[in-house]
């Protein structure tokens, strides 16, 4: 008897044809959903007076990380330090003012402002003009 080849059969060659419009469809929702994302992030920034359309938001979302980005290289290290610093201050303020503990508050934003160790460590620091030199041999425990 000789082997016969098969057709493929029907299932087979519709299975895939059915799921790639599914899938091209699934993926098109996840593009306009982020979109639609965007769009609402937008809009409390800009208030335009007529809806945005996809390129619109896209093209404002690009430009908008540009200058995020131009900014962002321009700032030192020691600037960037104090910005955080001072949205760190300002949270932890407003933290403790929710909590209705204000002496704690003004105890708090003293202390950062005005902290006494980096005054010691600073003079302490002058002071010392070479390291200890290790003289005695080092205890091992084996």
């Amino acid at each position: 008897m000789a082997p016969c080849a098969r057709a493929p059969t029907r299932e087979k060659t519709e299975k895939p044809r059915l799921r790639k419009p599914a899938m091209e469809k699934m993926r098109r929702d996840r593009i306009n959903a982020g979109i639609e994302r965007l769009r609402l992030l937008l809009e409390e920034d800009l208030k335009p007076k007529s809806k945005l359309d996809k390129a619109d938001v896209l093209e404002t979302a690009v430009a908008y990380l540009k200058t995020c980005e131009t900014v962002t290289a321009r700032a030192s290290p020691e600037q960037c330090y104090a910005d955080g610093f001072a949205r760190c201050l300002e949270e932890t303020a407003r933290f403790l003012t929710l909590q209705s503990r204000v002496e704690t508050c003004k105890h708090v934003v003293g202390h950062v402002m005005h902290p006494k160790e980096t005054r010691t460590v600073s003079s302490s620091a002058k002071n010392l003009k070479s390291p200890p030199e290790c003289t005695g041999v080092v205890w091992r425990p084996w």
